[in-house]
């Protein structure tokens, strides 16, 4: 099925074409009426046999929806590449809400399909949701454009939940892998995907509202880019910092004053350049009263004291 999946991929347009969908319904049945015929305990092969047939059919569903999205649009905006997280997205939610109640082949097999078949999809989810911010404008048309509120933005926190559920029901069922990941590891790398994400929102709203193009070059020249990214760290610094100190949390407002540094050196190396533009002028007053702020409202937590 894998080498057929191949060749389809190098001649076809999508799986379900020249009798595909024929085919692949009845190929994937057969697999399952195999595996059951002549499954035995402890297995390898079958184990990753499992964990391959959830990968394919993730692929081809992905590969198919997003075709047909493709095709009802017209290859327009972002939907055809939204398409491709929403069967692995489908799938991995499904697994992780009702994987532990559900019949053979996945309650016979649960660490292969829990585990070894939903873990490549849930990184695919998450490499997706950081990747598309760099290659997508997120143009929702014929809808328009709003911030957050729109197919991209959606669909990329629905990978982000999707991802979040299968990791929490990993944990409670205790499969292994699960339990190592430290619970610190995993905020940490939630919270560097949502400081891409929402740099990625910001850049996406200026160039739908003010007409900067998506492109690095553009961006990178645009004194209003450089403006909003000023005081939207800052603030982000800022709201880190904030609750950082209420909290107790070290960690957090060490990353808020490692994030005010960096505006910082940027303020004197990028936004000096242009000094003389209103842009640039709001920037530095910004920032100056925000930093202000943060002196005021946000000092570093105390270290947590070591256990004898």
């Amino acid at each position: 099925m894998v080498v057929a999946a191949a060749f389809d991929a190098a001649e076809q347009a999508h799986p379900l074409a020249h009798l595909g969908a024929v085919a692949w319904p009845l190929a994937l049945g057969l697999h399952l009426v195999l595996l059951r015929r002549h499954q035995t305990a402890g297995s390898p092969y079958q184990y990753w046999a499992h964990a391959a047939g959830l990968w394919l059919l993730a692929a081809l569903g992905g590969w198919e929806v997003g075709w047909g999205i493709d095709r009802l649009v017209g290859g327009r905006a972002a939907w055809p590449i939204i398409a491709w997280a929403l069967v692995p997205g489908a799938l991995l939610t499904l697994l992780a809400l009702a994987g532990a109640r559900m019949g053979w082949p996945v309650s016979a097999h649960r660490d292969a399909y829990l585990r070894a078949g939903a873990a490549p999809l849930a990184a695919f989810l998450g490499l997706w949701a950081v990747l598309v911010n760099f290659v997508s404008n997120g143009d929702p048309s014929p809808l328009p454009y709003v911030p957050v509120l729109n197919p991209l933005d959606l669909a990329q926190v629905g990978a982000v939940l999707a991802v979040g559920l299968w990791f929490v029901e990993g944990r409670r069922l205790g499969l292994t892998g699960f339990a190592e990941v430290p619970l610190a590891t995993a905020y940490g790398l939630l919270a560097a995907g949502a400081f891409v994400w929402a740099n990625a929102v910001l850049l996406r709203t200026i160039h739908h509202w003010a007409g900067v193009p998506f492109a690095p070059q553009a961006l990178i020249r645009s004194d209003l880019v450089q403006t909003a990214l000023s005081i939207f760290w800052t603030l982000l610094a800022l709201t880190s910092m904030v609750v950082a100190t209420r909290r107790g949390v070290r960690v957090a407002w060490l990353a808020g004053a490692g994030l005010m540094a960096v505006v910082a050196a940027k303020l004197f190396l990028v936004d000096l350049s242009s000094v003389g533009t209103v842009q640039r002028i709001v920037s530095f007053i910004g920032v100056g009263v925000l930093m202000l702020v943060v002196g005021y409202v946000s000092p570093v937590p105390p270290r947590m004291p070591e256990r004898a």
